[in-house]
């Protein structure tokens, strides 16, 4: 008896399971209640493990058969789609991922949706479908009224005087256009007749397109009316649904990425402009990006914006050229800094003297002059590089033309050494006149279709010459050999002075006066003194540059003779010491 009833048991529980089972789990009762010929459907599968939750499987599956709906639409009527997903949840996202991005906007009016959860296979399982003539007739609704609309925004277009407002009711045409188009390739997929004029609808976008560009092409063109054209395009393009939150970026020239007054307020004016849309949602930390660009060529300037995903896929763009002598500015530049001269690069001209000869004497007062002149006129700021080479080796320095377009150079004593040659390199430091990194691509096309200019000079740096004028007298006659003069001419030369016998070429005159007197004489040893005054003058400014007196220098000798001889070599290894320290480091 016992068998009996569990036997019985079994046996509801078997029928009970299976009549929880919608009708559509099975594939004959199916395809008989949704036949292909009125219906669409699809249906999909996925198994759900323990940590994943049956409503976030069931949100997946439910998109990927909106997805397999709309493809089929596109593809084939016929074809009836089914999707069994039996991997890993993994792969599962991944190929979602993929579907979900090729969607079609194909509204899909009527669409149903059916699930059901086995739990002892843990599967989950969904079910849609839509009535073609419920499609149908949506579709053959939106071209007669979109055919309509359109013939009366035509017939009012002549009438709009403000050119914002032709600009809208255009992009508003071509969105009607589009919706048509999306119409007839559906009912074209499902095999019914759409009832479209085609040949009249091609005639009217040809004639839609022809007006909307003729506006940026004649009269004048407002900041507004750029706006207005970008924010329309994109938002005809964008998907519909939840987007990303867009970041702000900007609105730059071609790939330089560098804006100018007229484009930083076009960008914000535009996203102001967008942020009227609840689908886009503007945010500091947005992976989307609102990004803008634009460029001229000889007649035009052509705008570009693009709303982009996080993935960098661009999901909605527009793109138009503005005949740019018509663009009203607001007296605001429409380039950044300097870009108005990029085509005319290799026309602008750097000059410097073939052969450039100095004194150090010079250095402060006598600069190496550069100019720079584009077409005959003088340029102002223009940045410039010089290179100081000497025996494989080089010192930068940066320089900038004044508003009479020349650059000045003032050499010091740092940079070279008197006696020597020089060559220098001067070019133009065209990153930063045009505000680029130096690594931009936009900087390298440029110098790849331009010639840089550049020049070079020869930097000969002559030595100063001195004129020595000196008395070395004796404790009873002036010396036969002078003592004093010889040291210091010795150390003047290892700053690489140079020395004249005619006073009136002379950059400098060295005038030294020594003298030597008797000291004590006793029995041991004799005493013997040397007083001198030694003084450097600047012969074209008549100051001294370098002055100084010396008393009591002593010599201890045998004999007086002996005592001044050894005074004089105290009193030249102390005063050239002196001299030469002075000039080199306190001069």
């Amino acid at each position: 008896m016992k068998k009996i009833t569990l036997l019985f048991l079994s046996i509801c529980l078997f029928f009970q399971t299976w009549a929880q089972e919608p009708a559509w789990m099975d594939p004959i009762s199916r395809a008989s209640q949704w036949q292909e010929s009125a219906f669409l459907t699809a249906f999909a599968t996925e198994i759900i493990p323990k940590n994943q939750s049956q409503s976030d499987a069931q949100s997946k599956l439910y998109q990927m058969i909106k997805s397999q709906l709309s493809d089929a639409i596109l593809v084939s009527i016929n074809s009836k789609t089914e999707l069994n997903v039996t991997v890993e949840n993994t792969a599962t996202d991944e190929r979602l991922k993929q579907r979900s991005t090729s969607v079609s906007d194909v509204d899909l009016v009527g669409l149903k949706l059916d699930n059901y959860y086995d739990k002892r296979k843990n599967s989950l399982y969904v079910f849609g479908y839509v009535s073609i003539d419920e499609l149908t007739q949506y579709n053959r609704n939106i071209i007669s009224k979109n055919t309509t609309q359109i013939n009366q925004n035509n017939e009012r277009y002549a009438s709009i005087q403000n050119k914002s407002d032709q600009i809208r009711l255009l992009i508003g045409n071509k969105q009607l256009l589009e919706g048509i188009q999306k119409s007839v390739r559906i009912l074209n997929a499902l095999s019914k007749p759409h009832g479209a004029d085609i040949n009249r609808l091609q005639i009217t976008a040809t004639e839609n397109s022809r007006r909307l560009a003729e506006l940026f092409t004649q009269g004048n063109v407002s900041m507004t009316d750029i706006v207005t054209r970008l924010h329309g395009e994109l938002l005809l393009t964008l998907p519909t649904g939840d987007l990303s939150p867009i970041s702000d970026s900007k609105f730059g020239y071609g790939s330089s990425e560098v804006s100018s007054a007229f484009s930083v307020v076009l960008y914000n004016e535009l996203k102001n402009t967008l942020s009227s849309d609840n689908r886009l949602t503007f945010s500091p930390d947005g992976k989307g990006k609102l990004i803008g660009s634009f460029f001229q060529n000889a007649t035009e300037t052509i705008f570009t914006a693009s709303i982009t995903a996080p993935n960098n896929d661009i999901i909605s763009a527009t793109t138009f050229p503005v005949a740019t002598q018509i663009i009203q500015t607001q007296g605001l530049a429409l380039l950044p800094p300097n870009f108005n001269f990029i085509p005319r690069i290799s026309r602008m001209t750097l000059s410097a003297p073939k052969t450039f000869t100095i004194k150090p004497s010079e250095f402060v007062n006598r600069p190496l002059l550069i100019s720079c002149i584009l077409d005959g006129s003088a340029m102002d700021n223009v940045p410039l590089d010089l290179a100081l080479e000497k025996d494989g080796k080089s010192k930068n320095y940066s320089l900038i033309t004044s508003d009479k377009g020349i650059a000045t150079f003032n050499l010091d004593k740092s940079m070279v050494v008197p006696g020597q040659s020089y060559l220098v390199k001067i070019n133009l430091n065209l990153e930063k006149y045009l505000s680029l990194s130096p690594k931009s691509s936009f900087l390298q096309d440029i110098k790849a279709n331009q010639t840089i200019p550049e020049t070079s000079t020869e930097v000969i740096i002559n030595s100063p010459t001195v004129y020595i004028q000196s008395k070395e007298e004796g404790i009873s006659s002036p010396l036969s050999i002078k003592v004093i003069e010889p040291a210091v001419k010795s150390g003047l030369a290892e700053l690489h002075y140079a020395f004249v016998n005619d006073g009136t070429t002379a950059d400098y005159e060295l005038i030294i006066e020594a003298a030597a007197r008797k000291g004590q004489t006793g029995e041991i040893a004799t005493l013997a003194y040397v007083d001198a005054t030694v003084s450097l003058v600047d012969k074209q400014s008549g100051k001294e540059v370098y002055k100084n007196s010396f008393f009591d220098i002593k010599g201890i000798g045998a004999n007086h003779d002996d005592a001044q001889a050894k005074a004089f070599q105290k009193a030249k290894s102390q005063i050239a010491d002196d001299i030469t320290y002075n000039l080199e480091y306190k001069r």
